[in-house]
C-alpha cells in the first residue's frame, strides 16, 4: 500500500497533539522540533516493524503500541519525586525565579515561550506556599503508598485545597517578571458520567468568559467586580453569572475517576489512554470538555475540573494578561494564545 507521506505530515499537524507529547515522540525517533514530514517517515517505518496500518500518522492502534515500548509516553499523573522540598526559592530574583521554571518546563518537553510580553502559566499540583517559597508536600507520597479510596491528591474537596502555584512568568523590555499564585487544579464535585482530571501536559487558553451557577462562586464574584472594568462580566441572570476567564484552544486530555470517587485509579488511567489514542470526545476535545482557568468561592474550590486561580489574586492575575495581550495587539495587531503547563510536583527531577 502508498502512503503519502506529505499528506501524513500535514495531517499530525492538524490533529493539534499536546506539545509536550509531540516533543517526546520527537525525542524518541531522533526527529528536529516541527519537522512532521521526517517524523511521519519515522512513524511509518515504526508501523511496518510493528505490523500496523502503515498511515504515518499516530492513529489509535499506533500510539497504544507507541505507549507501550516508550512508557515516556504514557499518561503520567503522579511521578517518582514523592519527598517533600522547595521547588521554587521565591527569595531570588525575578529572573533566577524565570530560569527555575523554564528549567521545569525544558525538562518536561514544554515550549518555552521567550517573546517580548507573550506570558505562559505554570501550574504545579501539590506545593504549598511558605515565607521563602512553593513547597512540594506529601499529598503525592500518600497517593502513592496508600490503598484506592483514601487517596486525595487529585480531590480539592480538603482542607488545604488551595494546593496548587499557578506562575505567571514573561519577558518585557528586556527584564523577567514571575507573579505567583495560589490555586487549584483539582475537581471538588462529582460528575456523574466520571470527572475530569486535565492530565499532566501543556495546552494552549485565551482570554474568554466562564459561567458558573454555584451560589459560592457567584457571591465571590460580585464581590470582586466592584473593581472590575464593566466588560469584565458579560451576562448575569438570577441563578448564573458570566465573567472573564481563560478559555482552551487546543485540544484538552482528561482522566476520568469513575463511580463516586475523585480518587484515580490505574483503571482509569489505562481507560483514559484507550480513549484518548481513539480521540474520544469525552477525554479529548478542544472545546466541548470545556476546562477553562477561572476564579472559585473564597473558602472552597468551583470546580468539575477547571483550574481556579483564588478569588483574592484573580484580579490581578487577569489584569496582567489582559494588558500583555493589549500590547501584543498594538505591536502585531491581535493577541497570542497563553500557553498552560499543568505538572505535578512529584514529576519535578
Amino acid at each position: 500500500m502508498y502512503t503519502d507521506v506529505k499528506d501524513a505530515a500535514f495531517q499530525i499537524q492538524v490533529l493539534d497533539l499536546r506539545y509536550d507529547w509531540m516533543r517526546r515522540l520527537e525525542h524518541i525517533f531522533s526527529v528536529e522540533q516541527f519537522d512532521y514530514l521526517t517524523l511521519a517517515s519515522r512513524l511509518l517505518e515504526f508501523q511496518y516493524k510493528k505490523n500496523l496500518h502503515p498511515s504515518a500518522i499516530p492513529d489509535a492502534p499506533t500510539r497504544l503500541a507507541l505507549v507501550r515500548d516508550y512508557p515516556e509516553l504514557a499518561i503520567t499523573m503522579v511521578g517518582r519525586y514523592l519527598e517533600s522540598r522547595r521547588i521554587l526559592d521565591t527569595t531570588r530574583s525575578a529572573e533566577s525565579q524565570y530560569e527555575v521554571l523554564c528549567g521545569i518546563l525544558r525538562t518536561l518537553d514544554h515550549c518555552i515561550v521567550r517573546k517580548e510580553c507573550v506570558p505562559q502559566i505554570v501550574g504545579i499540583r501539590g506545593v504549598t506556599r511558605r515565607e521563602d517559597g512553593w513547597y512540594q508536600t506529601d499529598s503525592a507520597k500518600q497517593f502513592a503508598l496508600s490503598e484506592y479510596g483514601n487517596r486525595r491528591h487529585f480531590c480539592s474537596d480538603k482542607p488545604d485545597y488551595a494546593d496548587a502555584l499557578m506562575a505567571v512568568i514573561w519577558r518585557e523590555n528586556g527584564g523577567y517578571h514571575v507573579e505567583t499564585y495560589a490555586g487549584v487544579v483539582s475537581p471538588n464535585g462529582i460528575w456523574p458520567e466520571g470527572t475530569a482530571h486535565l492530565c499532566s501536559g501543556q495546552y494552549r487558553f485565551r482570554l474568554g468568559y466562564h459561567r458558573t451557577f454555584d451560589p459560592d462562586h457567584i457571591a465571590a464574584v460580585q464581590q470582586l467586580r466592584q473593581n472590575w472594568p464593566q466588560e469584565w462580566v458579560s451576562h448575569e441572570t438570577a441563578d448564573s453569572i458570566r465573567y472573564i476567564a481563560l478559555e482552551g484552544t487546543s485540544p484538552i486530555e482528561v482522566v476520568r475517576s469513575h463511580a463516586d470517587a475523585l480518587d484515580i485509579s490505574p483503571e482509569d488511567i489505562e481507560a483514559a489512554e484507550v480513549a484518548i489514542a481513539h480521540r474520544d470526545p469525552r477525554f479529548v476535545d478542544a472545546y466541548k470538555i470545556k476546562i477553562n482557568i477561572h476564579t472559585c468561592a473564597f473558602n472552597h474550590a468551583s470546580s468539575l475540573g477547571c483550574q481556579n486561580i483564588l478569588p483574592q489574586y484573580y484580579t490581578d492575575f487577569i489584569q496582567t494578561l489582559e494588558r500583555l495581550a493589549n500590547r501584543q495587539r498594538e505591536t502585531m495587531g491581535f493577541a497570542l494564545d497563553i500557553m498552560y503547563s499543568l505538572i505535578d510536583a512529584s514529576c519535578i527531577p
